[in-house]
């Protein structure tokens, strides 16, 4: 199940992580004022970890009890977000560019993954112990054969 979870994460930020940037320019073109650029920005911030937590939590809670809790993921995966996009604004990241775009989407597919799976390991509800047909509900107790003299 750790797996299936990772593997969603990584393909929900292998495509949002380009479509957020890409829609952000788009919303960003659309004035030139200030104000527009801030959902341009907050959109491409903000989808990626919440496709990613998204991603992880469905598959994590697939065909079972809801043992995976989504709202710290997204915490922590949108704090991780918003410093992958500071660090890759720094180095000049630029949607017009394939490679540097290339770049930051693969540090997305590394980090938010990480992030988003990690913390719904360390949230975790305990997994349901699962008892046979049968069983008693309460635990057995350790018994020793008991040796019986007769004379």
């Amino acid at each position: 199940m750790l797996l299936l979870q990772i593997g969603a994460s990584v393909v929900a930020a292998a495509v949002t992580a380009p479509v957020s940037v890409w829609t952000g320019q788009w919303v960003a073109s659309w004035s030139g004022s200030d104000l527009v650029a801030l959902p341009a920005l907050l959109l491409a911030v903000a989808l990626p970890p919440a496709a990613v937590s998204l991603a992880g939590w469905l598959i994590g809670n697939w065909g079972g009890p809801e043992r995976y809790h989504l709202s710290p993921a997204i915490w922590v995966t949108a704090g991780v977000s918003v410093a992958t996009f500071v660090v890759a604004g720094l180095l000049g990241l630029n949607a017009n560019e394939p490679a540097r775009l290339a770049a930051y989407t693969a540090a997305d597919m590394v980090l938010l993954p990480a992030a988003a799976v990690t913390t719904f390991q360390l949230t975790a509800a305990p997994a349901p112990v699962s008892l046979a047909p049968g069983e008693p509900k309460l635990p057995r107790l350790a018994s020793m054969p008991v040796v019986r003299f007769q004379f």
